[in-house]
């Protein structure tokens, strides 16, 4: 891991969940494609506001150029979005909760059943509207040793809670 991490790496040993690959492991709500995505373009709603304001829309070529990139960054953010929940996976042990992440800087965290102090559920109007929301798992440890699945269906994080 990362040295700004304080959480070491636990190495897989005979009887870890790290060495074990019989784990079923779990991806977020497919819905987070779509909210991830509409999360990257929400800083392109004021440039766009400003470009209809101005009146440089209907122009011909200009707006086909607008078009155009804003076609680009749409595309580029969903593949982003697809990207991150596609390495994103978590499992359940039997003693720990293990979670997958990282596109580039590839993390593998694990977390005692033991040490888990609290579940919290969140979920923005968004994500509301959708049906998912955030479950964020704190740890004795705090800090950077929380872990959060940012898109779980509604009823599914409820039953994790009380699972958990």
């Amino acid at each position: 891991m990362a040295d700004h991490d304080p959480q070491p790496t636990i190495p897989a040993t005979e009887g870890s969940a790290v060495a074990d690959e019989s784990l079923t492991w779990h991806r977020m709500s497919a819905r987070f494609i779509f909210v991830g995505t509409l999360r990257q373009l929400r800083g392109l709603v004021i440039p766009a506001a400003l470009i209809l304001i101005t009146g440089n829309m209907g122009q011909g070529r200009s707006e086909l150029i607008y078009i155009g990139i804003a076609t680009i960054i749409t595309v580029l953010a969903g593949l982003g979005s697809l990207a991150e929940w596609w390495n994103f996976r978590y499992a359940f042990a039997p003693r720990e909760l293990v979670v997958r992440s990282g596109i580039i800087q590839k993390q593998e965290r694990v977390v005692p059943y033991a040490r888990i102090q609290a579940i919290n559920i969140n979920e923005a109007p968004l994500e509301r509207l959708v049906g998912i929301v955030r479950l964020k798992v704190e740890t004795a440890a705090g800090g950077t040793a929380d872990i959060e699945i940012r898109a779980v269906a509604r009823d599914e994080a409820t039953r994790l809670r009380e699972a958990l």
